[in-house]
Order: C-alpha cells, then sequence, then structure tokens
C-alpha cells in the first residue's frame, strides 16, 4: 500500500489486499451507521413526531434521558402478555426491563 507521501499511483501498479475475510466486502462502518438510522427513521415516524412534541414540554424529550439514542427513542404505546408494542405498531420481546419499568 503506498503511503501517505508518496505518488499516485501509475494505471500499471495494481494493489493486492491479503485481507479476504467477509468483513472487508462489508461497507465502511460511518455508511452502515448512516443507513441504519435512516432505516430506523423511516420505520418509526410516529415515535420521531411523538418525540418532537416531547421535547417542546420535556428536557430532552424524554423523562429518562439515560435511555435516549440517536436519532429519537421509540415511544411505547402497551404491553401484552411479554409483548410490548411501540405507537408505529410494531411488537417486540424486552430483554431488559429498563425499557418498561416506573
Amino acid at each position: 500500500m503506498p503511503k501517505a507521501d508518496s505518488p499516485p499511483l501509475s494505471p500499471a501498479t495494481k494493489i493486492v489486499s491479503s485481507d479476504k475475510s467477509p468483513a472487508s466486502k462489508l461497507p465502511d462502518l460511518s455508511s452502515a451507521v448512516l443507513a441504519a438510522k435512516q432505516r430506523f427513521v423511516e420505520r418509526n415516524p410516529i415515535s420521531g413526531k411523538l418525540f418532537e412534541e416531547a421535547t417542546e414540554h420535556l428536557p430532552g424529550g424524554n423523562t429518562r434521558t439515560l435511555l435516549y439514542s440517536a436519532p429519537y427513542p421509540i415511544c411505547m404505546k402497551r404491553g401484552e402478555g411479554y409483548k410490548v408494542f411501540d405507537e408505529d405498531g410494531h411488537a417486540s420481546v424486552p430483554f431488559s426491563l429498563t425499557l418498561v419499568d416506573a
């Protein structure tokens, strides 16, 4: 691999990577995080709207800022048996009771 201060490679120069791990084929981490956040926003629009409304009344939009995760927290609607349902209609099983306890 060329050093940062070396001249550009000529078109005839080949760079051979010895890294053949599956991870080397994945997108870089920042692109993956950005894509995940975009999917989250697209999947949870009602939680986003409720979070924006909550920021007008609560510092940070949440009474439990320890649970905040960007771009905004999921807003839970109800629980049935062992499942909880968010405002966007997704069901999940809370493996951490800190998400639903008082």
